[in-house]
């Protein structure tokens, strides 16, 4: 939502407060944020060995979204002739014991060096096809779905619904509270399941804490700031961060 010149009939629906607009949920110019990493050459027939001891040694959950290992091409010192080789990670570079690894593998390993990877797994296809140029990556992001078209209908319903979540906001404040308010609607039906505000400063004979926030109140059994049509038995299923802010 932005505040803004809005036509008569938003101006009716929300009184002005605000208007829709689009907003987009990636940013297709991110940066990969390459990281450095220490990797190994290695020949294919000591990569299985080379790939279950580095995931023993540094299993690495945070990268991922990066493969193991990749094809690379190295020169036979012998006959000149080129020889296929295969480039592993290791971990990132400078991580404790990175030493004391290449040492322990080293009848395993042609030659150490460092490589750059994408620090974050790619959200969009545009990233995957750029960052992958950098180093191969797992898994391809999931293809978003296309947003619905929505009518003006649709658009007056949600104005409607949102009018309902500032009323809300309107009541936490006559009650001393953080101005925020929650309305839980059905998608399917266009039912409003619930809806409260913000109470995390401490409502009634609730003590402050600061997981009430709006949400919290259409899924607590004393609901005590609920609105008079809000459900709190209906079949709602939480799905709550652990974020308290």
């Amino acid at each position: 939502l932005r505040k803004g010149r809005m036509s008569r009939e938003e101006k009716g629906g929300l009184k002005g407060y605000a208007s829709m607009v689009e907003v987009k949920l990636h940013n297709s110019n991110r940066n990969s944020e390459p990281t450095i990493f220490t990797a190994c050459i290695v020949e294919p027939k000591n990569a299985s060995k080379m790939i279950k001891r580095s995931n023993e040694l540094f299993p690495m959950p945070e990268y991922r979204h990066l493969k193991r290992i990749r094809k690379t091409q190295a020169t036979d010192t012998t006959d000149g002739k080129p020889k296929k080789t295969l480039t592993l990670l290791l971990c990132p570079e400078g991580t404790k014991g990175q030493e004391s690894a290449i040492k322990s593998l080293k009848e395993m390993i042609c030659e150490v060096k460092t490589v750059e990877v994408p620090k974050h797994p790619p959200a969009t296809e545009e990233e995957f096809q750029t960052w992958s140029k950098l180093w191969p990556i797992s898994q391809r992001p999931r293809k978003p779905e296309p947003s619905p078209e929505l009518t003006a209908e649709k658009k007056h319903e949600m104005c409607g619904f949102m009018r309902q979540a500032i009323e809300e906001a309107s009541r936490a404040a006559k009650n001393g509270q953080i101005p925020i308010g929650c309305v839980i609607v059905d998608p399917g039906s266009s039912q409003v399941l619930a809806k409260a505000f913000d109470e995390r400063l401490g409502l009634g004979q609730n003590p402050p804490h600061p997981l009430h926030h709006a949400v919290y109140p259409n899924f607590s059994p004393t609901n005590n700031n609920a609105s008079s049509n809000s459900n709190p038995n209906s079949n709602l299923n939480p799905k709550l961060n652990p974020n308290p802010n």
